[in-house]
């Protein structure tokens, strides 16, 4: 569990600020500040990074004033997340997103958020703002209530992006796409959120959600 407090820039469950590759990683606990920006559950901020078989499971909460804050990574700045799954909830204020914050010429591919995002202006079930060359595709999101997969979208291209209630994201068929390039980052069973690799390889169970 990462605890800052007010004005926090770059908080992370694993990274605060980089240009890092991170693969088959993951951050089990929460990420809190009191206020700030730029927060994730796995990285605050990665320029030019890469994020591959990855995973956080904790919340991700900023009390106040929050702003690019994402369950996996709350900015990302060229670079891109491949084959990410994203399982605690997200809440601030503004450009808040279930995988990441603010996508700026970034790539999201393959990604399942099973938390729920929560805030003012910009929220979206995968990505709060996507500016530039962003792309993001074969991405799931659990539906905790009617919102759209990104919040504010004034460039990029969203080419395949799916809500999905919590039924119908436990039937394997529905989430099918997420594995279509690497199925064996992803384990899919009918009755069963989905599970990333770098997850179920640590035997770690996805926490119970209601």
């Amino acid at each position: 569990t990462v605890e800052a407090g007010a004005n926090c820039a770059a908080v992370g469950g694993l990274v605060g600020n980089g240009m890092t590759w991170l693969q088959g990683v993951g951050a089990l606990g929460s990420v809190r500040c009191a206020s700030g920006t730029r927060v994730g559950g796995l990285a605050g901020a990665l320029t030019s990074g890469i994020v591959l078989s990855a995973f956080a499971t904790g919340d991700v909460e900023v009390v106040s004033g929050g702003q690019q804050i994402g369950g996996v990574v709350g900015h990302a700045t060229g670079g891109g997340l491949d084959n990410v799954l994203s399982v605690g909830m997200v809440t601030g204020s503004a450009s808040v997103g279930g995988i990441v914050g603010r996508q700026d010429d970034a790539a999201v591919g393959n990604v399942v958020a099973v938390g729920g995002p929560s805030g003012v202006t910009d929220v979206g079930g995968i990505v709060g703002g996507m500016t530039g060359t962003s792309t993001v595709s074969a991405a799931y999101w659990r539906i905790p209530q009617t919102g759209p997969i990104i919040g504010d979208s004034g460039a990029g291209d969203l080419a395949d992006a799916t809500a999905l209630t919590d039924a119908q994201m436990r039937t394997s068929a529905n989430v099918s796409g997420v594995a279509a390039s690497k199925p064996q980052l992803w384990r899919l069973r009918d009755g069963h959120l989905p599970e990333q690799r770098a997850q179920y390889t640590w035997r770690i169970s996805l926490p119970r959600r209601r």
